[in-house]
């Protein structure tokens, strides 16, 4: 499994593999469409494979082999990523591992 072999949908909820709806008719894969750059770098821990959560569980991200897949992948309106069942889901039922990062260092 690569970063390659997987495929973005935007009314998705998760990663799906390519097959024969995501490819064009000469049987490349249909290139994910672009994004913004993201707000913080994605991290994979070494060697894991799977998607995580991003942007306040906003969005989420896949790993492959502790390498990063890019674009991040957004969460449909009113749902956030669910890291037990690995699907954006509605925000009252879900609570996200993420911390808000702060705007501002700490003072001492």
């Amino acid at each position: 499994l690569d970063c390659q072999s997987l495929a973005y949908d935007p009314n998705a909820t998760k990663l799906s593999p390519i097959n024969d709806s995501n490819l064009d008719s000469q049987g490349t894969p249909i290139p994910a469409p672009t994004t913004l750059a993201p707000t913080a770098p994605l991290i994979c821990p070494p060697q894991h494979t799977g998607p995580l959560p991003h942007n306040l569980c906003k969005d989420y991200y896949c790993c492959v082999n502790g390498v990063p897949c890019y674009p991040t992948i957004p969460c449909p309106e009113s749902t956030i990523y669910d890291e037990k069942s690995m699907l954006c889901l509605p925000t009252a039922g879900v609570t996200c591992s993420q911390s808000p990062s702060p705007t501002h260092p700490p003072t001492q």
